[in-house]
């Protein structure tokens, strides 16, 4: 029985640390923006953005859109994918994304809040290549021009380990 006002005494005051309201771009008065604008942030993308072998072998390209709440000290929290490309992508678009926290908080009457962001994420397409076991495979003529595999004026073959990471 001593136990209920220590037990309702708890429940009160984790109530009193609750989030604040999350906010959308049209309900405050100046939205987030990444500090230094957006073509320091693009700037940082390009810097840190690291496409998986798995999609650079393939040749995949594509917009990954992702989401989260720019926190009142200029964090990023909740980020996930709105849109996806495909997992390898996705979560590396989530990692980048979460790894920029220098944001200029939302201010609604001249008070910092939450504000829900989503952003695009690019990841260039290029031109796929043989991708087996741990390694690229690269076909060559007698001019060491590069020539598909199964022409008939293939002379030499490259293979080069690749790490996953």
């Amino acid at each position: 029985m001593k136990y209920v006002p220590l037990t309702l005494l708890l429940f009160l005051s984790l109530s009193g640390f609750s989030q604040q309201t999350v906010y959308q771009v049209f309900e405050v008065d100046s939205a987030a923006q990444p500090r230094g604008g957006i073509p320091f942030f693009n700037t940082f993308l390009l810097a840190n953005l690291r496409k998986p072998i798995t999609a650079q072998a393939a040749g995949t390209g594509g917009r990954v859109i992702v989401s989260g709440i720019v926190e009142t000290d200029g964090s990023v929290s909740d980020v996930n994918v709105a849109i996806k490309l495909s997992p390898d992508l996705d979560r590396e678009a989530v990692r980048v994304f979460s790894l920029f926290n220098a944001w200029k908080p939302a201010q609604k009457n001249g008070q910092a809040v939450r504000q829900k962001i989503t952003f695009p994420i690019l990841f260039q397409p290029n031109k796929p290549f043989v991708y087996a076991n741990g390694q690229r495979v690269s076909y060559y003529d007698e001019e060491n021009s590069p020539a598909s595999d199964s022409s008939a004026r293939t002379r030499y073959k490259q293979i080069v380990p690749i790490d996953n990471n």
